[in-house]
């Protein structure tokens, strides 16, 4: 478990070993790239490229709440933005399975390396920062430690946020979460993955509790995800192999 307020993943210091993007980009080829051709159109690629050209660039960390309250984050793997035709077309997320790194999924996120560069070209050197990922609370932030002390940059609305702030949203979410869960009857071990996420687009400077976007309008909107995610599963592509 990685404690946000002792965090030492510097500036420069969240890329995976080239051994990790090794295996990855072995997996994504024998694995994935035929695959992925026949869904280009779900990746926004109308060119005659193949898969099998695209190129995987520099990978990050990311890192998911571990504890609530005090706010923690855990290493969850890396993520990698996946480029073809000199543009990025997608986001591998990659994560150890017993010991071996694997490719979990493959999005079709665009702008996955201009938002982080947004933030991170804008942190001071020599200061430490994480990537936070969190699809359970449908939240992406930065979090950044310097002389200034500790602060998290939502990287939807780029506003800048307190430990508390976030904390107290997650919940804030849960709670929301759990009353949407009843009312359709679903067991605690079922995921609405279609349940929206944290808005912080209306939080300001001080501890105010940012919105909760937690909106089912029906039982099937529990299985979509409010951006176009192509979820590819490695096990699965195994199996089919």
């Amino acid at each position: 478990m990685t404690n946000a307020a002792t965090a030492s993943s510097k500036v420069g210091g969240n890329t995976p070993d080239p051994s990790i993007v090794n295996e990855i980009e072995k997996e994504f080829r024998l694995h994935f790239a035929d695959s992925l051709d026949n869904v280009k159109s779900d990746f926004h690629i109308t060119s005659e490229s193949s898969f099998s050209q695209a190129q995987i660039g520099k990978g990050i960390a990311y890192y998911m709440v571990a504890t609530k309250n005090p706010l923690t984050f855990r290493m969850a793997g890396y993520k990698f933005p996946l480029e073809l035709d000199g543009k990025q077309v997608g986001v591998i997320t990659a994560t150890n399975y017993t010991g071996t790194w694997k490719i979990e999924d493959i999005s079709n996120h665009q702008d996955f390396g201009l938002k982080l560069a947004s933030v991170t070209n804008n942190i001071e050197p020599n200061s430490n920062y994480m990537y936070i990922d969190d699809r359970r609370y449908g939240v992406q932030l930065i979090y950044v430690q310097d002389h200034n002390g500790e602060r998290l940059i939502d990287l939807k609305t780029n506003r800048t946020l307190s430990k508390k702030q976030v904390s107290q949203a997650i919940e804030q979410y849960l709670k929301s979460y759990d009353i949407q869960r009843q009312k359709l009857g679903l067991p605690d071990d079922v995921l609405l993955v279609g349940a929206g996420g944290i808005d912080f687009s209306n939080t300001d400077n001080t501890d105010n509790i940012p919105a909760v976007s937690l909106t089912l309008s029906a039982l099937g909107s529990i299985f979509l995800l409010l951006t176009v995610i192509f979820f590819v599963r490695w096990r699965k592509i195994r199996m089919k192999a």
